[in-house]
């Protein structure tokens, strides 16, 4: 027996889709906009809007088990875009009252399902110069819980500190290198796990790499475009070796003066491919801010989601790295782990304390598509109580150690239904996550699987252009990338 929800216009049908999820997780249902009725259907909710000069009318009909029927009216508006905005937002939360009403569940977010949350908190304080009132009208819109309301609000004044004016002609890079050593049971990056430290598709895909990033620091030059963040991410960049990596940074600085770029990040993910050497290479150029993320502090978990390194591994690397110059480490973790309660996510908060963290990022666990664990039917262990008392454990642990909330983004079906939260020192957040999360600049994304998103703030655009993922297709059509790229910038 399933849940059919009927709506009006095909584009509604993903997001009322996303937003029945999270009532019924593990259940079948339909949301359809044709006129196709399923027989096996326990309840059916059929939309439709109706139209007067002043008043839009929604009235919804329930069949089945329930036959009732409701109908909402909001104002209407000539402003097309701002009329379907408001028609979709009365459409969600409508279903999400008819829901909760027939499958009680606790969330905090109300309605919202996509990734980036504090968009919306921008926009309430574009609106309303008082956060309060900011906060209070996020509420009424999207039926969210005043702390996250406040959480979001909170984060998006934060951001408003280290955004200032923002050069319109600037833009940030993403170099992408997907190699790891092993593949985590929860990932799903199109990255590629390598044989050994010899297996020839390290060298080649850098030789593949450092040509596209010719081509396309050359065009940047050419139109005279600052950058103003870069970040080294994958994968794992750090699987180089020392002398690749050599290799790579002598060729970024041949392309770009690094001292001119106001942000520049290598993340280096796994302790065990971080050497002393590497570290070393890393603190002789500008690189303002390195990752190590161990995502628990418990060898027995690590062993469970294939990683090969350990606790001790983790502390180690750290601790080189600060010998080495490399002052600004962010240390990823993740809520809700195979085999973990909530008390080993406690005790892994607790180690952390004797580090002098600059910056910290918390994820919750999410069942990603293409992942390992999805693909063994994995389930969440965790209540979802459970999750939220250890979220606001993280929270206290944050405020302890002086660590504001920067920047917060969140997934589809996360770990009670939660969201992922980066936390940093005053003064040091990632500028280049801001700009990214909140789509506040065009990001360029250079290397295999590299999305870049072009940011047209005046006409309330952005245009995504997918890299290729696949590593043989990409290091075998090396010409089409200058092709590619010379449309890019003829957009720019």
């Amino acid at each position: 027996m399933k849940l059919m929800i009927k709506v009006k216009k095909p584009a509604d049908e993903y997001e009322i889709r996303e937003l029945t999820r999270l009532f019924l997780p593990e259940q079948d249902f339909m949301v359809v906009s044709t006129d196709g009725m399923d027989e096996h259907s326990a309840l059916v909710i059929q939309t439709e809007f109706q139209y007067e000069k002043t008043e839009t009318k929604l009235v919804i009909h329930s069949f089945g088990r329930i036959s009732l029927t409701w109908s909402f009216t909001i104002q209407t508006v000539t402003d097309q875009r701002k009329q379907r905005k408001n028609e979709k937002n009365l459409l969600k939360r409508s279903i999400f009252d008819l829901l909760q009403s027939w499958y009680p569940r606790w969330l905090p977010w109300g309605i919202l399902t996509g990734v980036r949350p504090v968009k919306i908190a921008h926009e309430a304080l574009r609106r309303e110069a008082d956060p309060s009132k900011a906060i209070r009208h996020i509420q009424e819109e999207t039926l969210m819980a005043e702390e996250k309301a406040a959480l979001m609000t909170e984060v998006a004044c934060r951001q408003r500190e280290y955004l200032g004016e923002l050069n319109p002609k600037a833009v940030s890079l993403y170099i992408n290198i997907p190699l790891c050593p092993t593949k985590c049971s929860y990932c799903s990056f199109a990255s590629q796990s390598i044989k050994s430290q010899d297996d020839s598709i390290l060298q080649d895909y850098l030789q593949a790499l450092l040509r596209e990033m010719e081509t396309v620091f050359r065009m940047l030059k050419e139109k005279e475009l600052p950058i103003q963040s870069l970040y080294i991410g994958g994968g794992t960049p750090s699987v180089l070796s020392a002398k690749q990596l050599k290799q790579f940074f002598s060729k970024l600085s041949e392309l770009w003066d690094l001292h001119a770029i106001e942000e520049i990040t290598f993340e280096g993910g796994r302790p065990d491919t971080l050497s002393k050497e590497k570290l070393s290479l890393l603190s002789d150029y500008p690189v303002h801010r390195i990752s190590i993320n161990p995502q628990t502090l418990h060898d027995r978990t690590l062993r469970r989601i294939n990683r090969r390194h350990t606790v001790q591994d983790f502390f180690s690397a750290y601790e080189d790295a600060v010998k080495t110059g490399l002052i600004n480490i962010n240390v990823d973790l993740i809520m809700g782990l195979p085999g973990e309660s909530p008390e080993d996510f406690q005790r892994t908060l607790n180690k952390l304390a004797r580090l002098d963290l600059k910056s910290l990022t918390v994820h919750s666990l999410a069942m990603k598509r293409t992942a390992g664990l999805k693909q063994q039917h994995y389930r969440f262990e965790w209540e979802d109580h459970h999750a939220r008392s250890v979220m606001q454990l993280v929270y206290e642990f944050a405020k302890s150690q002086n660590l504001e909330a920067y920047y917060l983004y969140r997934q589809k079906q996360m770990l009670a239904n939660m969201e992922n939260v980066g936390f940093a020192k005053p003064g040091k957040a990632s500028l280049y996550n801001i700009l990214m999360m909140e789509e506040k600049q065009t990001v360029l994304g250079i290397g295999a699987g590299a999305v870049s998103k072009l940011v047209y703030p005046l006409e309330n655009r952005i245009q995504r252009i997918a890299g290729i993922k696949d590593l043989k297709i990409y290091l075998e059509r090396m010409p089409v990338h200058h092709e590619k790229w010379r449309r890019v910038f003829e957009q720019l």
